[in-house]
C-alpha cells in the first residue's frame, strides 16, 4: 500500500496544486448541481401541477356546426366512440350525456317544461362534485348500472318539480312521488318546406310514460332536470321518429335525435393520459366538425410553459457543465501529471509497476474531488433554493392561469376536485431542495463518474511515458 501513502503525502506537499484540483472540481460540480437541483425542483413542479390538474378528459359538442345531412350515421358513430373509450383499460370511470326537451303532466292535467338529461353512469360528475344531490325523500334513489345499461324507463326527477303555485296556493304535482308512472312529452321542432319554397316550421309531439324512482336537488340551477338512462332516451327518439314516419313527416334532420351533450373521462392514473389522449383524439378525426377534445394535458400545456422552459433550460445547463467538466478537468489533469514527470520517471526507473502510480493519481484525486463535491453539494443547494424563489412566482402566475382556464370550460369535466388539489399549500413543499442522501448519493455519482472520465485520457498518456527519456531529457 505504497501508492496510497504517496498519495496522502503528495496532497499535502503540494498545497498549491491540491488547491488548484480541488476549486475546479468545485467550480465544475458546483455548476452540476445546480443545474440539477433546478431539474429536480421543475420535475417536482411539473408532477403536482399534473396533480393538480387531474386525469380528466371531455369531449364536448358545438351543435350548431353539426350538419343535418347523414346524422343518423355520425349519431350513431359517436355512441359507439364514446361507449368504447369508455372501456378504456385506463379509465376510472366514464361518462356521456344527451338530452332533449319536452314536459311532464301533472296529476291534474297540467304540462311543466322540463329537460330530460341522459345518464350512463349513476354517480355522474355532477353528483361526485356536489353539484347534484339525492334528496331526503323516503324510498329515493339513485339508478342502478343495470337500469343504465338496459335503457329501462326509469327517472330520477329536480324536486323542484314536486309543486306548483297558483295565487297564494301550492298545489303538488304529483310528478315527484316515488313508484308513480308519470306521462311525459317530448316536443320536436322541424322545418318543411311547402310546393311555393317556403319554410314551414312544426313541431311534432310524443308521448310516453317513466316510473320515477327518486328525486335530486340541484344546488346551482333552478332548471327543471328529469334524469334518464341515455339508452332509454335514444329508444324514445327512435319511437318518435317511427311514429313521426308513419304522419309522413321528414325525419332525416338530426331534430329527431336526442342532442349530444358532452363527454367526460377519469383516468385511474395521470400517467396513462397522454396514451387516452392519442386514442381519443383518434376517434374525434373520424367525426365532423362540431367535436373538440380537451383533457388535463391540454391545461397542462396551455399553462406550464414557464416550468417547462426553466426545465428545459436546466438541462441544456446540465449538459453543457458536463460536456465543460470533462474538457477542463481532462486538461488540469494532464497539466499536473505533465508536471510531475520527474517524479513519474525516478518511480518508473525504480521498478514502479504503471498500476501502482495510477493506482496513486487516481486516490490523490478521488480525494481531493470527494472534498469538492461534498462542497459542492452544499453551495448547490443553496443554489436551487434561490430558484425555487423565481419558481414560486412560477407557481402563482401558473394558478391563476389555471383557475381562470378551468372556469371557462363548459363540461363538468372542469373538475371542482381539481382547483381543490392545487393550492399554495399543497405545492409549496415540492419547491424546496433537501440535503439528504439520495441528493448526495446522485451528486457523488454523476461527479465521481465526470472527474473518472476526465482522468482517462491523462492516465494513458502517463501510462506511455518513459522514464528513460524523460529522465536523460532533463525534463
Amino acid at each position: 500500500m505504497k501508492w496510497f501513502k504517496r498519495s496522502l503525502l503528495s496532497i499535502t506537499r503540494r498545497p498549491g496544486k491540491s488547491l488548484l484540483l480541488f476549486l475546479v472540481v468545485c467550480a465544475m460540480v458546483s455548476l452540476l448541481a445546480g443545474s440539477l437541483s433546478i431539474i429536480n425542483t421543475a420535475n417536482n413542479v411539473k408532477n403536482e401541477l399534473k396533480r393538480g390538474f387531474g386525469a380528466i378528459a371531455s369531449i364536448s359538442t358545438d351543435s350548431t356546426l353539426l350538419p343535418e345531412e347523414n346524422y343518423e350515421t355520425i349519431f350513431s358513430n359517436y355512441i359507439s366512440g364514446v361507449e368504447t373509450l369508455r372501456q378504456n383499460e385506463w379509465v376510472d370511470y366514464g361518462e356521456y350525456r344527451l338530452s332533449a326537451s319536452g314536459y311532464a303532466c301533472g296529476d291534474l292535467g297540467q304540462e311543466f317544461s322540463a329537460v330530460f338529461l341522459g345518464m350512463s353512469l349513476p354517480q355522474s360528475e355532477q353528483f361526485r362534485s356536489g353539484e347534484w344531490e339525492l334528496s331526503g325523500q323516503i324510498n329515493s334513489r339513485n339508478f342502478t348500472q343495470k337500469e343504465l345499461d338496459n335503457g329501462e324507463r326509469v327517472a330520477v326527477v329536480n324536486i323542484s318539480l314536486a309543486s306548483t303555485s297558483s295565487g297564494n296556493e301550492v298545489f303538488s304535482t304529483g310528478i315527484t312521488s316515488i313508484g308513480n308512472t308519470i306521462p311525459m312529452k317530448i316536443q320536436i321542432p322541424y322545418r318543411e318546406v311547402n310546393e311555393q319554397g317556403f319554410n314551414l316550421y312544426h313541431t311534432f309531439t310524443y308521448e310516453f310514460e317513466l316510473k320515477i324512482i327518486g328525486t335530486f336537488v340541484d344546488h346551482k340551477s333552478d332548471a327543471s332536470s328529469i334524469l334518464i338512462p341515455n339508452h332509454a332516451l335514444i329508444d324514445i327518439m327512435q319511437e318518435a321518429r317511427e311514429e313521426a314516419q308513419k304522419q309522413g313527416l321528414n325525419t332525416e334532420s338530426r331534430r329527431f335525435y336526442p342532442d349530444i351533450d358532452y363527454a367526460g373521462y377519469k383516468m385511474k392514473d395521470p400517467q396513462h393520459l397522454s396514451e387516452f389522449d392519442a386514442e381519443a383524439k383518434a376517434f374525434i378525426s373520424t367525426l365532423p366538425n362540431g367535436f373538440h377534445y380537451e383533457s388535463s394535458n391540454t391545461n397542462y400545456q396551455k399553462n406550464a410553459g414557464p416550468v417547462e422552459n426553466l426545465d428545459l433550460i436546466a438541462r441544456i445547463i446540465f449538459i453543457a457543465a458536463l460536456v465543460a467538466t470533462l474538457l477542463i478537468l481532462g486538461m488540469v489533469i494532464t497539466y499536473l501529471i505533465g508536471d510531475r514527470k520527474k517524479e513519474i520517471g525516478i518511480y518508473m526507473s525504480l521498478g514502479e509497476k504503471s498500476h501502482s502510480l495510477i493506482s496513486q493519481f487516481l486516490m490523490e484525486i478521488l480525494i481531493i474531488s470527494t472534498l469538492a463535491i461534498g462542497t459542492a453539494g452544499i453551495s448547490g443547494y443553496f443554489l436551487g433554493n434561490g430558484i425555487s424563489d423565481y419558481m414560486m412566482q412560477i407557481q402563482s402566475y401558473v394558478k391563476r392561469e389555471q383557475e381562470l382556464g378551468i372556469r371557462a370550460q363548459y363540461t363538468p369535466y372542469n373538475s371542482s376536485e381539481t382547483l381543490e388539489k392545487y393550492s399554495r399549500e399543497n405545492i409549496l413543499a415540492e419547491y424546496q431542495n433537501e440535503i439528504n442522501a439520495q441528493y448526495f448519493l446522485i451528486l457523488f455519482v454523476v461527479g465521481e463518474s465526470s472527474v473518472l472520465l476526465s482522468c482517462l485520457i491523462p492516465m494513458i498518456y502517463m501510462i506511455h511515458l518513459k522514464p528513460k527519456e524523460i529522465l536523460l531529457g532533463g525534463e
